[in-house]
């Protein structure tokens, strides 16, 4: 339980910090610092007292991070300015679950229950209650092309973590009937090294001429303790809780604990950045939130 609730409250932060960084360095700027400064920190750990690059299990964590650190964030980043820390949240963390659920059956061949089929609609239904379109702040229009473009990096980004978290499950099995070591720090670096060689492809990209960036002049001095928190809660410390509850606690329980995500997001993009949830946003939430959780304990 602890695990799953510390990854809850340090991956709410690291979507609130990365929407700062955004703002302040651009998407791809953004992504790729954070990553290497996570990079640096888990190496330390994994060369003296993790595993480093051995284990049974190495090509599949590779590869899972591939699809969750590299497809998965630079879909987050892509998705944040477009729709903001809050939907991104709802849409990544909600709709990974029964990306999962299919995916696993797609691998496995393990068919969803009714149980299962009701609870994924019904976070459908919440997700797409969040998106609908309320009242139009006046001063903050926001073009309907830039909103869907985010949307569909959302889905994208739910598609990377699930994909992620599928192949990693698989890794962690592998390693257990191996009986070789596979802590969740070192686990966390094997992970990385894919994802920050795209997110320093896209960097270089955006740097000399495909831009893709917000931002017209990064403003570095300031961004940078909102580099490192990022860095900290995100795929440092908080991917670290992720997999050690993946580890040790049951999936169901893990599921259930980290939908609260989006929830925590709304709640200190509210009090941080004063960005205030519509009606239907905060019921979409919830909604959404319940359906992760009935989920979780319907598999």
């Amino acid at each position: 339980m602890l695990p799953a609730l510390l990854a809850t409250v340090l991956f709410a932060v690291s979507t609130i910090s990365g929407r700062r960084n955004v703002r302040l360095l651009g998407s791809a700027a953004a992504n790729f610092w954070r990553q290497l400064f996570a990079v640096v920190v888990l190496a330390a750990y994994a060369h003296t007292l993790g595993q480093g690059w051995r284990g049974a299990s190495l090509p599949w964590f590779l590869l899972s991070g591939f699809i969750g650190f590299g497809i998965g964030d630079v879909s987050i980043y892509l998705a944040l300015p477009r729709i903001g820390a809050r939907l991104t949240a709802l849409i990544t963390q909600c709709l990974a679950a029964p990306f999962g659920v299919l995916m696993a059956w797609a691998w496995h061949g393990t068919r969803p229950s009714i149980a299962e089929a009701i609870a994924g609609w019904l976070i459908l239904a919440g997700v797409a209650l969040a998106l609908t379109p309320g009242r139009q702040d006046p001063s903050k229009p926001r073009p309907a092309a830039l909103q869907w473009s985010g949307v569909v990096c959302g889905l994208l980004a739910a598609l990377g973590q699930a994909g992620g978290q599928v192949v990693a499950k698989h890794g962690f099995q592998l390693a257990q009937a191996a009986d070789t070591p596979a802590d969740p720090l070192t686990v966390t670096y094997q992970r990385i090294l894919p994802g920050v060689t795209v997110a320093l492809i896209w960097f270089l990209l955006d740097h000399f001429g495909w831009r893709t960036s917000e931002t017209p002049r990064p403003e570095y001095r300031r961004a940078w303790p909102w580099v490192l928190l990022n860095m900290l809660a995100g795929p440092t410390l908080g991917v670290a809780c992720y997999q050690w509850a993946t580890k040790v606690a049951n999936t169901s329980l893990v599921l259930s604990v980290t939908a609260m995500t989006p929830l925590c997001v709304m709640a200190l993009a509210y009090f941080l950045e004063g960005e205030r949830p519509s009606r239907r946003g905060v019921i979409g939430g919830f909604i959404a939130v319940i359906g992760v959780v009935t989920l979780a304990h319907a598999a």
